[in-house]
């Protein structure tokens, strides 16, 4: 990270699995995302999380936060959006991101298809998105096909807030163009 350049914070908040918090940096003249740093932890509190953020040298560069739909819930409490909120000053960008088109649009970051390289580069420390490529699976049938588009939802908290970061910024993959048959 580069001190003074804005960062975002890409969120899957999460007790029990992991509550992943990807901090990036996007370079718009290029088209480059660069996840520096993360926080990714099982069995913390938002509040323990945005205090150890708040830690870090690029806390005080923090200008977004982008989080699943999923922290509008209330379960009998503050939602996650609102903890958030509460606790930076900062709002949180949310719409909802379908599975398949948040791996859609992850898969243009990974290698563009324009140019064949990748526009998504993560920093060796990021150990807890690093472990999740490998994680990330589909389920197969006896002959070892997949037995859907979907993948098997689990071990996939980083993997969601990349997804969630990336169509924010960057909107959905559109469908090719069906060319008219004459």
């Amino acid at each position: 990270h580069t001190a003074g350049n804005p960062v975002q914070l890409w969120i899957d908040p999460g007790y029990a699995g992991a509550y992943a918090v990807l901090a990036v940096e996007i370079n718009r003249s290029i088209g480059e995302v660069w996840h520096f740093d993360e926080l990714y932890y099982a069995g913390r509190t938002a509040q323990e999380i945005i205090a150890e953020a708040k830690t870090r040298s690029w806390w005080c560069d923090v200008r977004g936060l982008v989080m699943d739909v999923v922290g509008r819930q209330h379960p009998a409490a503050e939602s996650q959006a609102e903890i958030w909120y509460h606790e930076t000053g900062l709002r949180v960008t949310m719409q909802p991101v379908p599975i398949v088109d948040g791996i859609l649009r992850h898969r243009t970051f990974l290698k563009d298809p324009a140019t064949g390289r990748a526009r998504l580069l993560h920093h060796p420390r990021c150990g807890g998105t690093l472990r999740e490529y490998g994680l990330y699976k589909y389920a197969e049938d006896s002959e070892h096909r997949p037995q859907t588009e979907l993948p098997i939802d689990r071990d996939n908290h980083a993997m969601k807030a990349l997804a969630y970061g990336l169509v924010a910024n960057f909107g959905h993959v559109a469908p090719p163009k069906r060319q008219r048959i004459r």
